[in-house]
């Protein structure tokens, strides 16, 4: 089941990403706390008055305070949440870059979707949480959902192999 779920993930994002949608969302900032360092991040909403699945998109290395290849606004425009956030160490999150912080900087990005408070505010459906990313990213999401069976899906957009 939860291989069919990526690759019904990685074909939306294929159809998405390949070209510019009307109306593409605008992102929100936001500010996730990783045990009291705090991460920058962007959150796309979509328009829909019901709670959605969310995509964490996690960026390559080594991040960036942009959009991940353009997905984050076409995905919402597609009917998905997308939270995008720099890493630890990073732009203007705080902290050391490091492949472990980046692990538990997904885990804080997991919890951040997952409070209550934002689930309201943002329209998610926490039970359909998506990992993703792209490059260092892509490895990351991968890396992670490896250790944590409660992903229900994850994708890598031409992610590498941290092995």
């Amino acid at each position: 089941m939860r291989i069919f779920k990526t690759f019904l993930v990685v074909g939306l994002l294929g159809i998405t990403s390949a070209g510019p949608l009307a109306g593409e969302a605008t992102p929100i900032s936001v500010t996730i706390n990783n045990a009291g360092l705090l991460l920058k991040g962007k959150f796309y909403a979509t328009e829909e008055a019901k709670p959605f699945a969310t995509v964490i998109l996690l960026p390559g290395f080594p991040g960036g305070e942009g959009d991940v290849l353009g997905l984050g606004g076409r995905l919402a425009v597609a009917g998905f949440n997308v939270l995008t956030f720099s890493y630890s160490g990073s732009y203007q999150s705080q902290g050391e870059t490091s492949w472990p912080n980046a692990q538990r900087d997904i885990q804080a990005a997991l919890e951040f979707v997952r409070q209550p408070d934002n689930a309201a505010r943002y329209g998610i459906d926490t039970a359909r949480i998506i990992l993703g990313g792209w490059c260092f990213g892509g490895g990351m999401a991968l890396g992670y959902a490896a250790k944590h069976p409660d992903i229900p899906a994850v994708f890598s957009i031409a992610g590498n192999d941290h092995g």
